[in-house]
């Protein structure tokens, strides 16, 4: 299934990337697509970000679904 991947701030600068389309396994979760996003990007693994799916943030265990928009968010404070 294709995804398009989003990155953000300090993680586009890690990938080299600010966006992507990206051809994966079929019944994905969230975690096993970060795995698979660390592989290919190694710096990811040093910080963290949060994930969207199709702009709502999701946990670890969210079941991606096909054609989705993910993105990679930094790190934000308010005020």
């Amino acid at each position: 299934m294709k995804l398009q991947i989003k990155y953000f701030g300090l993680l586009a600068e890690k990938t080299g990337n600010s966006n992507e389309v990206l051809d994966v396994p079929e019944e994905l979760i969230v975690s096993q697509l970060i795995e698979e996003l660390e592989t290919k990007y190694p710096p990811l693994t040093k910080g963290t970000y949060r994930v969207s799916h199709n702009q709502t943030l999701v946990d670890s265990d969210f079941i991606v679904q096909e054609n989705a928009e993910i993105a990679l968010l930094p790190p934000f404070a308010g005020g």
